[in-house]
């Protein structure tokens, strides 16, 4: 324990979940930031979606190589994202939506399938 009585466990769990709170919400700007710009910049919904999926498939990278956890769903949504952007940019016609809502319930369906415990 510290001297102010706070067991440092604790808190550097608290320390690094909020770290990775903060890491989320600068890459969910990012993934945001970019879908603005290539859909303001003329570059289609396709780029928007592929430069977005790699920002935050970069962000769990991040998260793994901080000592953090991945978010499942988050991978499954860069990945989706992704492809969609690349098969869109492709010339293949999309349902985006769909696709998207798809996977994202399969990955939370499977999230909480797979914890143990309570």
């Amino acid at each position: 324990m510290r001297d102010d009585g706070i067991d440092t466990r604790t808190a550097e769990r608290t320390r690094r979940k909020r770290f990775g709170q903060q890491l989320s919400l600068i890459a969910g700007g990012a993934a945001l930031v970019w879908l603005g710009l290539a859909l303001g910049l003329g570059l289609g919904l396709g780029a928007g979606l592929m430069g977005a999926g790699l920002v935050l498939g970069a962000e769990q990278a991040a998260r793994q190589g901080f000592g953090l956890r991945p978010d499942a769903e988050w991978l499954v949504a860069a990945a989706l994202a992704v492809l969609a952007g690349g098969l869109m940019l492709a010339g293949v016609s999309v349902p985006v939506g769909a696709l998207i809502l798809v996977g994202l319930g399969l990955a939370v369906a499977a999230s909480a399938l797979s914890r143990r415990g309570g």
